[in-house]
């Protein structure tokens, strides 16, 4: 099949990214994608420390959650995804995830050891997700990772 793009157009404050649509040459069938909702805590975020790992979290808004993670250097970390539901305390900023679907071995959101675990607080300021992490429910925040919105 050969694709035509039609047209794409992005805001620069991140609220709406228009639609776009691909024509297929071939058969002259049109396909169209609708807008992408990106504020606040939607949107695709990707993990801005620069190690071996590349590792993207994308919440939708119908409350819903995908992470993915791809390690090059570490052959014993697993390459792969998690899919889930979420909601967040927008006073205390926890995220709270159930996970769906999990072939990422201990990564993602809802791999943390714990009875009260996890305990993930999320701030968006700007273009920047902060995820402060409780990993064993102690009320002690044992780690902190940045992302970046794409």
């Amino acid at each position: 099949m050969d694709w035509v793009f039609v047209g794409n157009q992005t805001s620069r404050d991140h609220q709406r990214t228009a639609g776009y649509e691909f024509t297929n040459v071939f058969d002259n069938e049109t396909q169209a994608f609708g807008d992408v909702l990106s504020e606040r805590l939607l949107g695709t975020w990707r993990r801005s420390t620069v190690d071996d790992n590349y590792v993207t979290l994308i919440f939708f808004d119908d409350g819903t959650y995908f992470h993915s993670t791809v390690d090059e250097n570490d052959n014993a970390e697993r390459v792969g995804i998690e899919l889930g539901t979420y909601s967040q305390n927008t006073q205390t900023g926890r995220l709270t995830v159930t996970q769906l679907v999990d072939n990422n071995g201990d990564e993602g959101l809802t791999d943390f050891v714990g009875t009260r675990a996890p305990n993930i607080f999320v701030k968006v300021k700007g273009d920047t997700l902060t995820a402060r992490i409780d990993e064993d429910g102690d009320a002690v925040i044992d780690k902190t990772i940045i992302f970046q919105r794409q």
